[in-house]
This record gives C-alpha cells, structure tokens and sequence, in this order.
C-alpha cells in the first residue's frame, strides 16, 4: 500500500510500473525475466559449497561459506537463488603466514554496531611437518589450526573494508568451527577443539568467555568442554568402538527459541561421511555457559539427518535465518547427493523448519523440492526487480552499463547491479519437461533430483579456483588437491579413461591391420614372396589346413635360383616360376583372374580351418605323419 501510494503521488500506476517493467524486460533480448516462481529447489547454489553462513540485514541476504583460499561476502535479495548473486571479497591472506591457507567456515556477526568475521586456518595446507605430526596420536593434517578474526570499518556490512584483527587465543592447540555465543552473562566462543594439543580425536565442543571479539578472558584451566562425541551416531564409522579416531563433535551455532530458549545446534560424526548430521544441546534457564552441567544433551538421536530415499547425505553444518517477512525459520545446510564423491560432492541448500510444542527446533527431513519459497520473498523480490528495470525505461538490467556507454544520458538512478533472478532453463528436470525451445521452464513438473548435477560456478572467485587442479580428461576443474584426487577416483573419470583406452586400442588394431598390408604389398614389388615350406599339414602360419594367423614358425622366404616364387599347397597354383634375377611375366595362374589377384582382402579366405590346440603344429615333412596321427 506504501508503494501503491509513493507511485501515485509520482503519477505513476503501479499496473503501468509493472507492464513498463514487463516490456524492458521483452525489448532487449536475453534480458533475465521478472521470477514469479512461488517454488524452489535445493541446491540454492550450483556448484560445490560448505559450511553455509547466511545472515539478514536491512532487506538484504548475506552468505559466505568455505572457499579455501579468501573470504568472500554474498549478497541477495532471495534466500533460495545465490546463482546471480552479487560478491565481493573480504579477505584475501598473504602467503607465509599462520592463517595463509585452508581458510574454513567463515561467520559474519554484528557485535555492538561492527561486524567481526571469524574464521579458522592453517600454515600448512593441512601438511604439517614431520616433526610435528610424530607426536599426535592420530593422523593430525588440521593441528595447526586456530581461530582468527577481522573487523570492518564501519556499520555497513557491504561497503566497509575488513583487516585482520588478530588469533582469537585457544591456547595454542586445535580450534575450527568457532562461533560466538551472544547470552545476557556474556560474550563466549564456542568451538571444535581436542583435549590437548596433540591429542587428535576425539574433536569435542570448547566454550570460553570473551571480553571482546577478538580476546579470550578465560584461561586453559577455565576452558570448559560442553560436548563430548560418546553416542554411536556421533562417530565414524557409526557406534565405533575400537578406539575414539574420527568422533567428532564441530560447527556449533546459537539458536534462540520464540520463548527464549538458547539452543546449540553442532553437527556430529564425519564431515564426509553420510552419516554427517546434526546434534543439539540446550542450555538450562537461567543456566551458565561455562558449566559443563547446564548443558543439556540431546543423546537419542540426531535431530537432523540424512534422507536416503530422496539421496540426500551428509546433512550438517548449518546456520539460520528467518524469512523476508520474519514469520518463518529457515534452516541453510550443506549436503550431497553422492555420498561417495567427499567433500567435493558437498552444495548448499535450505528449508523451512518449525518449532514443537516444548520449545525446541523441529527440522525437516532433507530433499531437494520444490519447496514454497520463503514468505515475503516473491514480493521482496518483485518490487526489486521492478525498482531496478524501470531506471531509465524501457532499458534492461544487464545492458545498463552498454547504455551508458554509448549515450551522453545520465538518468539512471541505480549503479549497475547483477540480477537475482536466472532466467536459464533448469538442465536438471527431465528432458519431456523442458520446451522444445529450452527456453521456458514447464512449471508444475516435479525435478528428478537423482539426476541432478551441479553446472560449473558463475561468480569470478569460483571460477578462478577451478585453474588449481583441472582434469583435462573429464574438462574438469577443482580447487584443492584432495578434490581433484577424489575426481581422479570416482566413476565417471575411470568411465573416460577407459574409454580412451579402448579408442587407442581400436587405432592400433586399425594401424596394426593397415601395416600387415602395407608389408605384405612391399615384400611383393622388392620380388619377395611367401612360401609355405613343408607339406602343409598344419603349422603356425595361415596355412590353408589350419594355424593361427601370421605367428609361428611355419612362414618362410627362401630365394629359388635368384628368385623368388610362393606356392600354395593343395590347390595346383604356382604363383610365380623361377625367371633368374632379371624376373619374368606371372605363369601358370590357376582358376584366378587378373582382377582378383590383385585384389587383397583382411577378411579370412575361404577353405581356412579353425585352430585346433589337440593338433600339433609347426610341423616338416620328416614328421607329418605323427602330426596327422595327432
């Protein structure tokens, strides 16, 4: 109603604003068209994604998520499409330093009118030296990780500039996965941490307090372990007895209740795994976070786990938002459709999840949709899409920046944005639910998730990371080592490979088959030919009673007189006589025309006897009687 009345008081109607809109967008083609979905499907985010953190602020959607080499910061109006999304990078690490590589589960918060972004990274690459790994007890890659924070510049999450504000203190051992716990007793850090330095597994949960965002007040004999991984589901391989290798409790984030109630949602057992899911502690009320026992664990079961039947895995490491409008509570996890694949085969989704009647969270199962979108965001997202195509007219989005550039006209009142729609046909829906065209989604089709795939990354940074490790079997690209290793085991890089080599074997056959040819037409024109020497009972070469092609000792070339002559047992033909070593014409040609002398052929001549392994072969004339007496 407040727009309806703004767009009168201009003079405009609001059915003339949206037709104007409509034809901007049907004048200039390959413009993205206005999203009247009121569906969606996961991935909210084609390509591989992890560790998910989306946060709302003044109207906008705000994701960053695990890159590896930088942090990056996404932008968009919808919570379901990052697709088109807008990006900009935070924090891009020099080499040399503590936090210069493997910079995981990035979270961005406002703390007192200033946003931090916390995050944890290596040295190493996840190789520590030697020296080091000899005392863990375990496989240690990650024991050089800590926990580091930046800070911005000013109150606008967009616009400031982030440096580094320094390591957030874990007293020097393990730390991923950190997240501040905001609580009216305090600031804390919550965090994936073992019990010592070097002892690597179990990965439990560690709480200390803070005085501020990046510094630690509480001391190593303060630090309290909350959550330990003692139930079967919280190790890997499920209920593992052996020993404590692989158990892990990690990516732990805040969730306060509608009545109040602060919840801690982690995420247990092995990230690569598909039995990844998510487990949830409570605080007691009026309890305090640095007592291990005002915590209460939920140990019947995961309260958020995989979905076979819809081949959705791994579920785990999440973060929540509400919707545009604030009546709903949404859930942004990562997951994978193959479970087999790693931590390559993870992508970022969302759903909506409800509350029960005692206060705690009640998650959804897991799938793909299509799903209602969030409420509000259609209308969000409308009156967006208008706002940014009716300035100037009848001009579409994405051709704003070629306008200007070649008009003197300076009447647009929006810098150039990316769209946050995507108006590309979806490849993943069966083929009888797409157009001849392919270009108009068939709406109301259900999409096959079991054959989906992943299209390649549209942002700059994802596409940059592919140049690191690119198979040029598959034309495909990752960008860590341990996801191009997992491609180089997978199936369809086997699959490819295979059959190059079946395609090489075929050119060799082909070559192999040309060049006995070639040799056979060479020994000819230098005057050699080939005999059959002894009685042709047999023998290794293709003689006309038997063999088994050109191997064996049965060939032979012998000169006659300082020629050459071939005769073929049998069948009364003499191919050539004897004419000295000047040569002579061809005599004697049984039963053979000219034209079929000279005609070769690969395919085997008539009359020849399949091999028989009871017979005896290479056999001469002195033993031709005990070769056909067998």
């Amino acid at each position: 109603m407040v727009l309806h009345t703004l767009l009168q008081l201009a003079g405009v109607s609001f059915l003339a604003l949206t037709a104007s809109a409509q034809n901007a967008s049907m004048s200039a083609p390959g413009s993205p068209a206005v999203d009247n979905s009121t569906t969606y499907m996961n991935p909210i985010l084609d390509g591989t994604g992890a560790d998910p953190w989306v946060i709302q602020d003044n109207g906008w959607y705000y994701l960053t998520f695990t890159l590896t080499d930088n942090i990056t910061l996404y932008r968009s109006k919808t919570l379901t499409d990052w697709n088109d999304a807008e990006s900009k990078v935070l924090f891009n690490p020099p080499s040399g330093q503590p936090y210069s590589t493997d910079l995981w589960a990035p979270e961005i918060h406002n703390i007192n009118g200033s946003w931090y972004v916390i995050f944890t990274a290596d040295p190493y690459g996840d190789e520590p030296p030697p020296e080091q790994t000899q005392f863990c007890t375990f496989d240690c890659p990650a024991v050089n990780h800590r926990m580091y924070v930046l800070q911005s510049s000013s109150s606008d999450i967009w616009s400031s500039d982030y440096t580094l504000k320094g390591q957030l203190d874990t007293f020097d051992q393990f730390a991923i996965d950190g997240t501040y716990f905001v609580h009216p007793t305090g600031l804390y850090h919550i965090y994936s941490c073992w019990y010592d330095g070097l002892q690597s597994w179990p990965a439990n949960l560690c709480i200390t307090q803070l005085s501020d965002p990046w510094t630690t007040m509480s001391n190593l004999t303060e630090r309290t372990i909350i959550s330990v991984p003692s139930n079967p589901w919280e190790k890997t391989p499920y209920g593992r007895t052996s020993n404590v290798r692989l158990s892990s409790n990690e990516g732990p984030e805040q969730l306060i209740s509608p009545t109040g109630q602060h919840y801690l949602i982690y995420s247990a057992a092995r990230s690569d795994n598909p039995n990844y899911c998510l487990g949830q502690l409570a605080l007691k009320p009026d309890g305090d976070p640095m007592n291990a026992e005002d915590w209460v664990k939920n140990n019947e079961g995961c309260v958020f786990y995989q979905n076979k039947r819809e081949q959705a895995y791994s579920v785990g490491h999440a973060s929540f938002v509400k919707s545009p409008d604030g009546t709903q509570d949404w859930i942004v996890y990562h997951g994978m459709q193959n479970p087999f694949l790693g931590w390559t085969a993870r992508s970022i989704r969302a759903q909506q999840f409800t509350w029960n009647e005692d206060g705690s969270p009640n998650f959804p199962r897991p799938g793909y949709g299509p799903y209602p979108v969030p409420s509000g965001q259609r209308r969000l997202a409308l009156l967006h899409d208008i706002s940014i195509r009716t300035f100037p007219p009848a001009t579409a989005l994405h051709d704003i920046s070629r306008a200007s550039a070649t008009s003197s006209s300076t009447n647009s009142l929006h810098a150039p944005l990316k769209s946050t729609f995507n108006s590309r046909p979806r490849l993943d829906l069966y083929p009888d639910q797409i157009t001849t065209n392919r270009s108009k989604l068939v709406e109301d089709k259900m999409p096959n998730p079991r054959v989906y795939t992943n299209p390649a990354p549209v942002t700059e940074s994802a596409k940059a990371q592919l140049a690191n490790f690119h198979c040029d079997l598959c034309n495909k690209g990752y960008a860590r080592q341990n996801e191009f290793a997992a491609h180089e085991g997978s199936y369809e890089h086997n699959h490819n490979k295979r059959r190059l080599e079946l395609k090489a074997m075929s050119v060799s056959m082909s070559n192999s088959s040309s060049g006995t040819k070639k040799k056979k037409k060479g020994l000819e024109e230098e005057g050699i030919m080939e005999i059959d020497d002894g009685n042709g009972a047999g023998g290794g070469g293709a003689t006309k009673s038997g063999g088994v092609g050109d191997v064996g000792p049965k060939r032979r070339f012998k000169g006659i007189g300082g020629g050459f002559k071939r005769t073929v047992e049998g069948e009364g033909i003499e191919k050539e006589k004897d004419e000295g070593s000047t040569g002579g014409k061809t005599e004697g040609k049984v039963g053979l025309s000219e034209k079929e002398e000279e005609v070769e052929s690969d395919a085997e001549e008539p009359g020849y006897e399949y091999y028989d392994p009871l017979k005896g072969t290479a056999c001469t004339a002195e033993c031709a009687g005990l070769c056909a007496a067998g």
